[in-house]
């Protein structure tokens, strides 16, 4: 894939998301693996999932990977399995923006051993402590 030279050169900043797609119906054997199990929506707790990476650029994205998800893969296998996607586009990522979707402590960890400078939308749980405790006062 060749990108354009504005995107290789430079640092950019990344951003992953994970996307559902319904799905209705008795999956097939083939369809199986990739159907996941989520919060109910549109009807169903069943979907198709992906997770794909952006390049962000003048508060444009650019999609440059998508990769099926199965339902027996973990958050951390997916984001792992995001740069080495893009890796052989040889983008220097100045900060990788993650989907609230990826929010758990083992990815936290995860991103935090490549010193990749990284960003993801905190989820408030609980009544105190946590989470909530920083955001104290006014």
């Amino acid at each position: 894939m060749r990108l354009p030279p504005r995107i290789v050169n430079g640092e950019q900043s990344i951003a992953a998301d994970l996307n559902l797609i319904p799905y209705y119906g008795i999956p097939n054997p083939e369809e199986k693996p990739y159907i996941v199990r989520s919060q109910a929506e549109a009807g169903t707790c069943s979907f198709y999932a992906y997770a794909a990476v952006y390049v962000i650029r003048k508060n444009k994205r650019v999609t440059i990977a998508i990769i099926a998800v199965r339902h027996d893969e973990t958050y951390v296998s997916i984001i792992t399995r995001l740069p080495d996607k893009i890796s052989c586009l040889n983008l220097r990522i100045a900060c990788l923006h993650i989907d609230r979707g990826f929010f758990s402590v083992p990815v936290i960890r995860r991103q935090k051993a490549p010193d990749i400078p990284f960003a993801t939308p905190v989820i408030i749980r609980g009544k105190k402590g946590g989470a909530r405790q920083p955001l104290k006062g006014g």
